[in-house]
């Protein structure tokens, strides 16, 4: 598997999530009809990070080469102001799960096996 954030990434009016992310996600094993996708995506530096993460997911079926997920605004134990992404760069954190199918060969089962797959990369974020 190969994967990656799309570029650029529209963000809503007021800059917090949720939000869709996508990318693509290639030489996704012939055996395997789904991938879970976690994902974080960072901005800033400093004492100015925001962080939020998210989940997606990719089908064999329906998504042709795209995953698609949904950041999703972060629980806040002590009442801390929602995070807010600006116009530019941001780094994308991901981890791709997959679920390989068993299979017979020979006579002998041959059983299902999980492939995992993480990713860094900069995309930016336009309003």
């Amino acid at each position: 598997m190969h994967g990656q954030f799309d570029s650029p990434i529209t963000l809503p009016s007021n800059g917090s999530p949720p939000f869709r992310i996508s990318g693509p996600l290639e030489e996704v094993d012939s055996g395997v009809d789904e991938v879970r996708i976690i994902f974080l995506i960072v901005q800033g530096q400093g004492g100015k990070v925001v962080t939020v993460q998210g989940e997606g997911t990719w089908k064999r079926s329906s998504s042709g080469n795209k995953w698609i997920g949904e950041a999703v605004p972060p629980v806040t134990p002590y009442g801390g102001a929602q995070p807010k992404f600006d116009a530019g760069p941001a780094r994308g954190i991901a981890l791709a799960i997959a679920i390989s199918k068993g299979q017979v060969v020979n006579g002998d089962f041959v059983p299902p096996s999980i492939e995992t797959l993480t990713w860094c990369a900069d995309f930016k974020f336009e309003t």
